[in-house]
């Protein structure tokens, strides 16, 4: 698991209660489980290596300051790329704590992003904090300080956004995925028609006796391979 922290203004009050909950949280991951912090705001840093030790992670995540700009899409890159290398045998998922709100234009781009998750099988959650674009990112076009979906990387690789409305919600929702990575299922099949280098589209659901997509139940999935 690599947690990747917003550390802009907007992102601060968050940080402080992670600080609070971080040890008790992790540790609902199996006790092998590894994970790795990463902060970033106009730049992304990579505080602590992966390490089966929450207490690292936690004094880690005490060192982080607040303030700058947010540049969410290299974060993302940066995180999904170093499980990829680090970690190549074993399952990868990214958490995003942000307000999801760039206002820097990425080196990376979404694509190339998205792409890299996918093909190392990366699954990105991302915890949506509340927050207010900048009153100069709003003049801004979106080309500049956009660069990039949230929305559009979790849908991609089969996670979600959880909306975080308070800062007391926030053990609740990161608990929440820590449990979806607990109950994730990882499903095969062989197609028919291979077709190396090709883009396979999949749609994951229930069979129908058990009610409609969308309406009686919701599926995360990855959309291909």
């Amino acid at each position: 698991v690599a947690l990747v922290i917003d550390r802009s203004g907007s992102v601060a009050p968050y940080i402080s209660e992670l600080r609070r909950i971080a040890t008790r949280t992790l540790d609902q991951l199996k006790p092998q489980d590894q994970v790795a912090l990463f902060s970033f705001a106009g730049t992304v840093e990579r505080l602590e290596n992966l390490t089966a030790d929450r207490w690292r992670i936690a004094r880690a995540i005490d060192r982080i300051r607040a303030g700058g700009g947010t540049d969410i899409i290299d974060a993302l890159y940066d995180s999904v790329t170093y499980l990829a290398k680090t970690a190549p045998e074993l399952r990868h998922a990214v958490i995003l704590i942000s307000d999801n709100q760039p206002t820097i234009r990425p080196a990376a781009s979404e694509s190339e992003t998205i792409k890299i998750a996918m093909e190392t099988e990366t699954v990105v959650y991302s915890l949506k904090t509340s927050g207010q674009l900048p009153l100069l990112a709003t003049r801004l076009p979106s080309l500049l300080v956009g660069g990039g979906s949230v929305g559009k990387v979790t849908e991609e690789t089969g996670g979600e956004i959880i909306n975080v409305r308070n800062v007391s919600s926030l053990d609740t929702a990161l608990g929440s995925v820590i449990s979806r990575l607990r109950m994730r299922y990882s499903l095969g099949y062989y197609p028919s028609s291979p077709g190396q280098g090709m883009f396979h589209t999949i749609a994951v659901r229930l069979v129908d006796r058990l009610g409609k997509p969308g309406n009686d139940y919701f599926m995360h999935a990855r959309r291909g391979y």
